[in-house]
């Protein structure tokens, strides 16, 4: 089993951002990914525990750029909002599923249209000037044209 090499930090600085918020650099007393110091942000939900003489192992650590940053349990995203490759994946499946749903209800919405269009044109080119019987061949050319909507046309002899 491997050591877990530990850095104690040696240094802090109180520090305040371009919007004037605090920040805390932070001297390393080792030289963690090629760095020796990092920065902690007030929004990091490690912020309280960060203070001089505490240790943390390598594996707390992520080298981001050029930065070196301390991991945030808590925090989802990565420096830039660079989502990890399993959201990543889970965000493109939710997508895939939202943009099927959508594309059966356009689908749905299109069938409904237009089967209702065309009973509506074969009920009136059918009861002629009779238009007691319209409401009654509507109903029977929609579910006509909904139940044969998906028919093969090579199988239909046209007029």
């Amino acid at each position: 089993m491997s050591q877990m090499n530990m850095s104690t930090i040696t240094n802090i600085e109180i520090k305040q951002t371009k919007t004037g918020k605090d920040y805390k650099q932070c001297k390393l007393d080792t030289q963690v990914l090629g760095k020796d110091q990092f920065n902690v942000f007030a929004f990091h939900s490690m912020y309280a525990e960060v203070e001089q003489g505490v240790d943390f192992g390598e594996d707390k650590f992520i080298l981001e750029g050029q930065y070196l940053n301390l991991k945030d349990p808590k925090k989802t995203m990565s420096r830039g909002g660079a989502f990890k490759s399993h959201q990543i994946k889970e965000a493109q499946d939710t997508k895939r599923q939202d943009i099927n749903q959508a594309q059966q209800n356009r689908e749905k919405g299109i069938k409904t249209a237009s089967t209702m269009r065309m009973a509506v044109d074969l009920a009136i080119a059918e009861c002629g000037e009779d238009k007691s019987k319209l409401a009654g061949l509507i109903k029977h050319w929609r579910e006509f044209c909904w139940t044969n909507w998906e028919a093969d046309e090579a199988s239909y002899i046209p007029f």
